[in-house]
């Protein structure tokens, strides 16, 4: 949500199966663009009937995915401070 990304889908999500505990996989098949009003929507259901594409959204959301708000907001600041860091891109540049 963070890079505007909203091609979410189950296809696009995995995790590692330890026999006892599962760890999501790296992040793969993503997308950032520019959304126009800066508003946007997730292919998935986030919470709910709720697919907005916001922080908030997620933030209500937590709890499902067992984080504890004060955690959640913690790895929303780590990601924000990651992608304001200078450095090299990753992303292949557009034709």
């Amino acid at each position: 949500m963070l890079c505007g990304n909203t091609d979410d889908h189950a296809r696009n999500d995995a995790a590692f199966w330890d026999g006892k505990m599962l760890t999501p996989t790296p992040a793969y098949d993503i997308y950032p663009q520019n959304r126009p009003g800066n508003e946007a929507s997730q292919a998935m259901l986030i919470k709910g009937d709720d697919r907005a594409s916001t922080l908030a959204t997620c933030l209500a959301a937590a709890s499902d995915y067992y984080l504890k708000e004060a955690d959640a907001v913690t790895l929303i600041e780590r990601q924000l401070t990651t992608i304001a860091k200078p450095g090299k891109r990753s992303a292949r540049k557009q034709n």
